[in-house]
């Protein structure tokens, strides 16, 4: 008990010379002139033009769109992680603005298949994933 006590003050003398006086700031000096917040950095890159070539043809994308249009066609060809990445794509900048927007009417008719696909394949994925190590696969069950 003694070892806890003298433990407690020690911490308080501690904490108590460790503390900021009063009426000073813990960051005199401020932040620096010119320096940016992330989300700015973040802006301000993503809007910057890059040259692509796709199927031969080379024109001007910002980063945003080129990363954009990557993830969407990993995501066709079945990658389960990057069809993760696309939803989160999808969530993070399609549904902040149009929280209005029906998810269902927002795929177009043509990629219904492709995307079923891609939902089977995922949920395929999570339970072989989910599968104890013990237990065999299914074709080898008796």
């Amino acid at each position: 008990m003694e070892v806890r006590q003298s433990l407690n003050k020690l911490l308080e003398l501690i904490a108590k010379n460790t503390q900021f006086e009063k009426g000073k700031s813990g960051n005199p000096k401020g932040r620096p002139k010119g320096s940016q917040n992330p989300a700015t950095i973040f802006n301000r890159v993503a809007r910057e033009f890059i040259t692509v070539t796709e199927n031969g043809r080379t024109r001007k994308l910002t980063k945003l769109e080129a990363i954009i249009l990557q993830a969407h066609n990993k995501a066709l060809a079945g990658k389960p992680k990057s069809f993760s990445d696309y939803l989160n794509f999808y969530k993070a900048f399609v549904l902040s603005v149009l929280p209005e927007a029906d998810e269902v009417t927002v795929v177009p008719q043509r990629h219904s298949p492709v995307f079923a696909e891609i939902v089977r394949r995922l949920r395929e994925s999570e339970v072989q994933q989910a599968r104890t190590p013990h237990q065999p696969p299914p074709h080898l069950s008796l």
